[in-house]
């Protein structure tokens, strides 16, 4: 059975696309097709939010038990913690501007090559 994992995609070429999945150190990161039936790769192409993956974060409400990751922890070896949401917002709202939190990391390894 395939599964498919929430992303971004990083770069794009005439023909392939290179993804970063959520929650995944970049050594996971991936080169797919641009396009379905091109090549030899039998990955599939990236396919449109949401029509693969379930909107997991409009279930979440204040009090529900989640586990989040520490913002400089290593990719290789990340620290985790159970919290608890003290708050949330609707899609509709204005952008809060968030201090910390972990961008796209790089692993050593990956950088080597």
């Amino acid at each position: 059975a395939l599964k498919w994992y929430e992303g971004i995609i990083r770069e794009v070429t005439a023909d392939k696309v290179k993804v970063h999945y959520f929650g995944w150190a970049s050594k996971w990161d991936a080169t797919l097709p641009r396009y379905k039936n091109v090549g030899t790769s039998k990955l599939s192409p990236p396919a449109p939010l949401w029509t693969k993956t379930s909107r997991w974060r409009e279930r979440i409400k204040v009090g529900d038990s989640v586990e989040v990751r520490e913002s400089n922890s290593l990719a290789h070896r990340p620290k985790w913690y159970r919290a608890t949401v003290l708050a949330t917002g609707k899609e509709t709202d204005s952008p809060t501007e968030l201090t910390g939190g972990a961008e796209l990391e790089m692993n050593e390894e990956n950088e080597k090559g």
